[in-house]
């Protein structure tokens, strides 16, 4: 691998292959897509209630991320942590 675009390429068929699809999610294909500058910062609009609704699928037999917190920790604080997250997203 001599180059950028054979470096990422690799590393997304990887990613690709390993990656799973949840239920009721789709996943846009950009690769025939084109983008310009205003397109690419769009705004994405969600409340609190969305917020709730991705922290109730959270499994709670899956490993820690990066930043060690157990999904079971996230689900029990819920309620207490969906108000600061919206305004911090937001």
């Amino acid at each position: 691998m001599d180059n950028d675009l054979d470096i990422a390429t690799c590393f997304s068929t990887f990613f690709a292959s390993v990656f799973t699809l949840e239920d009721n999610c789709s996943v846009p294909n950009t690769t025939d897509m084109e983008f310009s500058g205003r397109d690419k910062c769009s705004d994405v609009w969600f409340g609190e209630s969305d917020i709730l609704k991705v922290l109730d699928k959270l499994h709670v037999d899956k490993a820690p991320g990066p930043d060690d917190l157990l999904s079971k920790l996230l689900l029990e604080i819920k309620k207490e942590i969906c108000y600061p997250m919206y305004i911090l997203f937001r």
